[in-house]
């Protein structure tokens, strides 16, 4: 997906981007941030993990659980172009994926070179203490813990203050 995302943004002739990313989307700007770093600007990432070992118990209910078990199982049912059918085959590709990604090696994390905020809930399906390692390894990253929020909480002020931040060689 990060593969399919650097090259639309080629076919579109964006150099370059801040990438905010909520959960996969996430993963998506780290791989991003690691394999293509000339086309990452900035990273702020909402319940993000870098490897598997970042996930709670939740996580791995939710690897397990059936299709109709998802809250939006009927929305994808009601709105899929691929038809009400494809939502367990969907699912289960996907399942299949948060079983054994991301997988990132702690060097590769520290080769990202684009300030990085790393935003978690306390109740997230990753762990606080995942984020903190996330933030630790980064070079230029912050952290944002929100009290009392779950997975992919978005502290709209707290990402537009980073986004529009100037970039410096201390940020």
């Amino acid at each position: 997906m990060a593969e399919d995302t650097v090259e639309l943004m080629r076919q579109l002739g964006i150099e370059s981007a801040s990438i905010l990313g909520y959960s996969d989307g996430g993963i998506i700007g780290l791989d991003m941030a690691i394999h293509h770093p000339e086309r990452v600007t900035r990273l702020a990432l909402t319940g993000v993990n870098f490897h598997t070992d970042g996930y709670t118990g939740d996580h791995w209910k939710a690897v397990a659980a059936s299709p109709d078990a998802w809250p939006a199982s009927e929305a994808y049912r009601r709105l899929s172009p691929d038809g009400a059918d494809h939502w367990p085959i969907l699912l289960g590709r996907l399942q299949r994926m948060w079983a054994v990604e991301p997988s990132y090696a702690r060097d590769e994390m520290r080769s990202i070179a684009a300030p990085t905020l790393i935003i978690v809930g306390d109740t997230d399906l990753i762990t606080p203490e995942h984020a903190v390692e996330m933030f630790r390894t980064i070079p230029r990253a912050q952290l944002c813990v929100v009290p009392h929020a779950g997975h992919g909480v978005m502290p709209k002020e707290t990402i537009l203050t980073f986004l529009k931040e100037a970039p410096t060689d201390e940020t």
